[in-house]
């Protein structure tokens, strides 16, 4: 057996690598490929909705057949599904593969669930936005008199045919002044701002968020305090950026707050090493990287007379250290909202100045690309097009299916891409003959085992090989084990087996929180992410495991890591020394007490 390594990316999409081999073919492009399809409302709530296909040099070409007039205020995407907040109603439509918006698929009444009286049936007042993954959509309803309201938050699943699930609510009683949820790139926690500042948000195993208290330690002032607000999680590492008001007044600094595993905020960040902002009732985002951190605001007099300037400032994110100006752009323009695609373009839409303006801008680098004039941009959506043309998805899962008769070996391997294809491929099976793959989750003592359900059939050819693609039957993330079946049973099972030197294996940390609904954890809070950015000087053990049921007697501990000051770790194991036979479930737990994280995959 080769020495295998355990390797992590960045926070929010690490990975385990053992013996991974990549061949990436190449092949000359003639035009730019597809980064994002970018979706603009005008007007307001119930305006036309705009697309634009963005190349991968940021040139934008209209998609055919738009506008289209979906009902409501636009509120995220994922490659196959286009959501919608309308008075009472939250609405999915599905999207064709050049990125046009198709028919309704679904509509739910939000207004029928705990909280619904919040609502008030104004989508001027309500908001939703999506999680990181595209599975869950929370709901933010608001309603006031003028003297008194009310605000909350609820929580729908958005399942493989764009159907939403309640999953729970929470009502903040007595407050209507409340800003959308800024989700944490590992999905634990939340925050958002209401009157009296930053409030807090606990992720539940089902995917639900519920408010929550927690502490916050902010920095010292000379002759005063600070006033936090309008918090900003990052997308990849366990950190919020604040906007502190000196004495409640501006202009406002910049703090950079770690968050713990109960949710708590503290910095180490000071007076005089925080940047401070030009700009005032700024909104604010980061790159999908979480390397960059974008502040943006109108132009013209505020409240209170003071004139306000507009225009963006882009900032270097370091993590716990304090944030470092990097560049200003379109200064004096009206800046409505800004996002990214995953290829580092970022787009800005003006509703005064008419325009959509595309950057390319890195860590090193700001090239303004193009300007698309459109009439009374007021919402954007962009998502990244993951399956480019001259490209194709990224592996994100990856094991060897070993023969179950005979000489133990490599009879077949499974890989599913980060679109959400399955590939199945076999040899040395029987000749002319169909087989079915199968996946069975994951679980833990405590809960109820999944089912095990069917993938996709195959047929094998005269010499006994055989494939397969296509897309896995089910969205979430999912963890489990894969067997290739035929009318008398199991014939090759997923696995690792000291002695093969074939063997190939790559999986995706998950949260187990919500990996297979839940089940494959018994604690509902989520301990943040254990690796890249995670807390800083603590241990984490590596287990592995034979079959689908985990922390059971099939279960081992293989080895372990302490993280850095950083909160980064990383180790390497010999399975052939310390794995079990068969063994190809792997999870790390530590930290605290919440769940931990275990290899899979996720399906959008």
């Amino acid at each position: 057996m080769t020495h295998r390594r355990w390797g992590f990316g960045l926070a929010g999409t690490p990975v385990l690598v053992f013996a991974l081999a990549v061949t990436t073919n190449l092949e000359a492009q003639t035009t730019p490929s597809t980064a994002a399809y970018v979706y603009i409302q005008i007007d307001g709530p119930q305006g036309a909705v705009y697309g634009l296909r963005a190349s991968s040099t940021g040139k934008l070409n209209a998609i055919p057949g738009g506008p289209w007039k979906p009902t409501g205020r636009i509120v995220g995407s994922t490659p196959t599904k286009f959501i919608t907040l309308g008075a009472d109603n939250i609405h999915s439509y599905g999207l064709t593969s050049d990125g046009a918006i198709g028919s309704q698929l679904e509509q739910n009444p939000y207004i029928d669930y705990p909280g619904g009286d919040c609502g008030s049936g104004s989508t001027e007042l309500n908001n939703a936005v999506l999680d990181h993954t595209g599975k869950y959509v929370y709901i933010l309803l608001q309603t006031s008199n003028g003297i008194s309201g009310c605000s909350a938050v609820q929580s729908f699943n958005i399942n493989s045919a764009a159907v939403f699930d309640n999953v729970g609510s929470t009502v903040l009683s007595g407050d209507y002044d409340t800003t959308l949820p800024s989700i944490l790139g590992s999905e634990t926690f939340a925050y958002a701002n209401d009157s009296n500042g930053p409030i807090g948000f606990r992720r539940e195993s089902s995917g639900a968020l519920e408010s929550m208290q927690f502490h916050e330690t902010d920095p010292t002032l000379s002759g005063g305090s600070y006033t936090p607000g309008f918090p900003d999680a990052s997308p990849t590492g366990n950190f919020v950026v604040l906007h502190l008001f000196p004495k409640d007044a501006n202009p406002f600094q910049l703090g950079s707050y770690t968050v713990d595993s109960e949710g708590n905020l503290s910095t180490t960040n000071t007076s005089s090493n925080m940047p401070t902002s030009a700009l005032i009732g700024a909104n604010s985002t980061f790159s999908p990287s979480g390397k960059l951190y974008v502040l943006y605001a109108d132009s013209g007099g505020n409240d209170e007379g003071q004139e306000v300037p507009g225009g963006i400032e882009i900032y270097n994110f370091n993590g716990a250290a304090p944030l470092t100006l990097y560049k200003k752009l379109l200064t004096g323009t009206s800046i409505d909202q800004v996002a990214w695609d995953s290829t580092n373009h970022m787009y800005a839409i003006s509703k005064s100045a008419n325009m959509l303006y595309v950057f390319t801008v890195t860590p090193t680098s700001v090239t303004e690309d193009t300007a698309w004039s459109i009439g009374g941009p007021v919402k954007m959506i962009v998502v990244s097009e993951s399956t480019a043309a001259g490209s194709s998805p990224a592996t994100q899962f990856e094991g060897p299916l070993l023969t179950m008769t005979g000489a133990l070996g490599v009879g077949g391997q499974v890989k599913i891409d980060t679109s959400g294809d399955a590939t199945v491929e076999v040899t040395g099976q029987a000749a002319s003959k169909t087989y079915t793959l199968q996946f069975c989750p994951e679980f833990v003592g405590g809960n109820k085992a999944p089912a095990c359900f069917n993938v996709t059939t195959l047929s094998t050819d005269g010499s006994g090989s055989g494939s397969s693609t296509m897309k896995f039957p089910k969205s979430g993330d999912w963890a489990g084990e894969f067997a290739v079946n035929d009318s008398s049973g199991t014939v090759l099972q997923s696995g690792l087996y000291p002695g093969l030197s074939d063997e190939t294996y790559l999986s995706t940390l998950l949260a187990e929180s919500t990996t297979n609904g839940g089940v494959v954890a018994i604690n509902k809070g989520q301990d943040p992410l254990t690796v890249m950015g995670g807390s800083a000087s603590s241990s984490y053990q590596v287990d592995e495991t034979e079959g689908v049921f985990i922390d059971s007697s099939n279960s081992y501990a293989v080895g372990g890591f302490k993280t850095d000051a950083a909160g980064d770790g990383s180790t390497s194991i010999d399975l052939a020394k310390t794995g079990s036979q068969y063994g190809d479930m792997f999870n790390i737990e530590g930290g605290s007490s919440g769940a931990g994280y275990i290899g899979g995959f996720s399906i959008p």
